[in-house]
C-alpha cells in the first residue's frame, strides 16, 4: 500500500517562487529586446535625419503595415521604447532577485512559513 504524501507548505512555496525566477527571467529577456528595438528605431530616425539633410531628400521609413514615419517619429518612439525597455529591465531584474532569494532560501532554511497559531 501507498503511503500518502504529506503536502510540505514549504515545498509549495518553492514552487511558486521557481514560477517566479522563470517569469521574471523571461521578462528581462523581452526588456531587453524591447530596449534593443527602441536603438535600432532611433539609429534609424537618425541615419534618415542625416540623408535628408545632407543630401536635400525626403525619404521616410514606411512600416509593414504601409504606416510612414518621418525622421523625428522614429526618434521619439525609439526613445521611449528605449526607456521603456530600461525600465522593465531594472524592475525584472528586482523581481528575479527577489524569487531566487526567496527560493534559494528554503535551502538554507533561512526562510521558514509556519502556521503558529495563538492558544488563549
Amino acid at each position: 500500500m501507498m503511503k500518502k504524501k504529506k503536502i510540505n507548505k514549504n515545498n509549495i512555496l518553492f514552487q511558486i517562487g521557481f514560477v517566479f525566477v522563470i517569469m521574471f527571467f523571461l521578462m528581462f529577456g523581452m526588456s531587453i529586446s524591447t530596449f534593443m528595438i527602441g536603438f535600432h528605431n532611433d539609429d534609424l530616425g537618425q541615419n534618415v535625419r542625416y540623408l535628408n539633410t545632407e543630401f536635400n531628400l525626403d525619404l521616410v521609413d514606411l512600416s509593414s503595415s504601409g504606416i510612414t514615419y518621418e525622421y523625428s517619429e522614429m526618434i521619439l518612439r525609439g526613445n521611449s521604447q528605449m526607456m521603456c525597455g530600461l525600465i522593465s529591465s531594472i524592475l525584472s531584474a528586482m523581481g528575479f532577485v527577489m524569487a531566487l532569494y526567496n527560493m534559494l532560501g528554503h535551502f538554507k532554511g533561512g526562510i521558514k512559513y509556519e502556521n503558529k497559531r495563538r492558544i488563549k
